[in-house]
């Protein structure tokens, strides 16, 4: 069935729903027929030349559900190189990226926003500091204070998570 929207306006309104519920599309475009998710659609979506074309087959729902963590967490450091076969800085997870608390990632107080932003370190086994980020919460909870160690440092051997301004929130792995 094909789904291709008829005005820009229609286009962008439909990816960034799409964005927000973690889903991807199943397009055909000038190299053949592809799906796109994630930062990968909405780079795409914002390189597309006025005029050009595309076919949207179909909306593909996400594997890991449709909604979004109530947390979205970021890599701001790698100080020693521990993510070798790509930059793990600007890394975010976890997927589906949570479109609506991903705005808030950078900003100190998201005032009224309902939000809250923390710094993180994830701590190797020689007490080194293996990376940094930030953390957006909707709600602090066990799941989203050991999320950026369990969900991207846990390849890399940390032995716990420390929480800037709460060594209360500290976990180990």
């Amino acid at each position: 069935m094909t789904m291709t929207p008829s005005t820009i306006q229609e286009a962008q309104s439909l990816v960034m729903d799409t964005l927000r519920r973690g889903d991807g599309w199943h397009v055909i475009v000038d190299e053949g027929e592809t799906e796109l998710w994630g930062d990968e659609l909405e780079t795409w979506f914002s390189m597309l030349a006025p005029g050009e074309s595309f076919e949207l087959l179909d909306i593909v729902p996400n594997p890991r559900g449709t909604t979004p963590a109530p947390y979205v967490w970021v890599v701001l450091s790698d100080p020693h190189g521990w993510h070798r076969t790509e930059e793990a800085v600007g890394v975010k997870g976890p997927a589906p990226i949570n479109r609506d608390l991903d705005d808030y990632v950078g900003e100190d107080d998201p005032e009224g926003a309902g939000v809250e932003t923390h710094l993180f370190r994830i701590i190797g086994v020689r007490d080194e500091v293996m990376f940094e980020g930030v953390q957006v919460f909707e709600g602090v909870t066990e799941e989203a204070l050991r999320a950026p160690m369990d969900q991207f440092g846990a390849y890399y051997g940390p032995v716990r998570i420390e929480w800037d301004k709460h060594p209360e929130w500290t976990r180990a792995f």
